[in-house]
């Protein structure tokens, strides 16, 4: 059974896109998985440098060793020159590109082009598309201040009550941990939303509200949940946020709106319906496909 080391720094967007990957690859393969912690930096430049590994006596040899965040690029380098894997790591690194045996990295950090540079739009996530969808059910999901916007609670809440107001049903409002505390507390007491804090949530929560909910509204700064919910193939409508200015992150959401794959809350107040997106995005599915035909292993 082929072994991926999958190393994890304890942050849950970076688990998110490693555990996407694999859950993709497992969907041809089986596939045995080692959680590991990344080493220290000493720890894994020794390792590079000797050729061992400390903990390689009670660990199979990987078929792939995997990672995302700055603190597991020295660790897949050093578990890649003790066993001799192939090296996957997921957004841009720190580290040159030509270190690692593939590099999959959101179009909008715009890295140069290479044959083992794998651009995905957005970052992976484990989200598969969904088989539930229940009619009428509105999922909104709500992020908060970034470098990147000027952020107004008045005019999130604003667009919030509205869409739930034409919905015509109780919306499920989810908050994440940017949500500022007055705009959680504020919407816990509109009378036709059900307010859900993050602290509230597991990390199975998502993937099935994701899978159930008929339409969602997303706010235009919370650019990984954007991601998830495509990811979902679900009707998907941007709560704008007001931008500090144009960056890689605004334009790839402009790209998504230019594509059709989402409907701003200003096209939708204007007569736009909120559609399902024209094209499936399934970016981890793709990547998966990408690494069993390039480095083709059996079970």
């Amino acid at each position: 059974m082929p072994v991926v080391w999958r190393y994890t720094d304890g942050k849950p967007g970076h688990e998110n896109q490693t555990f996407g990957l694999i859950q993709a690859l497992s969907e041809h393969l089986d596939i045995q998985v080692c959680e590991l912690a990344p080493l220290s930096p000493m720890q894994a430049l020794w390792s590079f440098i000797s050729g061992r590994y400390p903990k390689q006596t009670s660990l199979s040899d990987p078929w792939l060793v995997i990672g995302a965040g700055h603190a597991t690029h020295l660790s897949i380098l050093a578990a890649r020159r003790v066993t001799g894997a192939r090296s996957i790591v997921l957004m841009k690194p720190s580290l040159p590109t030509s270190w690692f045996d593939l590099c999959i990295v959101p179009q909008h950090d715009r890295p140069r082009e290479d044959s083992h540079i794998l651009l995905t739009r957005g970052v992976l996530n484990r989200i598969s598309p969904a088989k539930h969808r229940e009619p009428g059910s509105t999922l909104i999901m709500v992020g908060g201040p970034s470098s990147h916007y000027d952020w107004h609670d008045d005019k999130i809440i604003e667009q919030i009550k509205t869409i739930a107001d034409k919905a015509g049903h109780r919306c499920t409002v989810a908050g994440s941990r940017r949500t500022p505390a007055e705009l959680a507390d504020s919407l816990s007491r509109l009378g036709n939303i059900d307010w859900v804090a993050a602290e509230q949530t597991d990390a199975n929560w998502l993937p099935e509200q994701l899978d159930r909910a008929e339409s969602i509204w997303i706010s235009e700064d919370s650019v990984s949940m954007i991601y998830e919910a495509l990811s979902a193939g679900t009707a998907c409508g941007l709560i704008e946020v007001t931008r500090n200015q144009p960056d890689r992150i605004t334009a790839g959401v402009d790209r998504l709106v230019e594509d059709r794959m989402l409907v701003t809350y200003s096209q939708w107040q204007q007569g736009q319906a909120l559609r399902l997106p024209p094209l499936p995005l399934n970016e981890a599915a793709r990547c998966a496909q990408w690494v069993l035909q390039k480095w083709p292993v059996k079970n």
